[in-house]
């Protein structure tokens, strides 16, 4: 794992590091903010989806796509 300082940082260049296997902390002064590492093989883009795969261990109620109450509606538009 290599430390990198956030202002001398190159995006593209520490995605391609990480994409070569390397873990990039990023840091401003010495204090760690975010870290890049490269995805696992198995979470790859490139590993098909299964369709289905959870199919029959749950089921959609009837009235999921019904209209919310006013109530929870107004607390998602902030107006509760």
């Amino acid at each position: 794992m290599s430390q990198v300082e956030i202002a001398d940082a190159d995006l593209r260049t520490l995605v391609e590091r990480a994409c070569g296997g390397e873990d990039v902390t990023l840091v401003e002064r010495g204090r760690e903010l975010a870290r890049i590492v490269p995805i696992p093989a198995a979470a790859a883009a490139d590993t098909p989806r299964v369709l289905g795969r959870l199919r029959g261990q749950f089921k959609v109620p009837d009235d999921f796509d019904r209209p919310l109450p006013d109530d929870i509606l107004d607390m998602f538009e902030g107006k509760a």
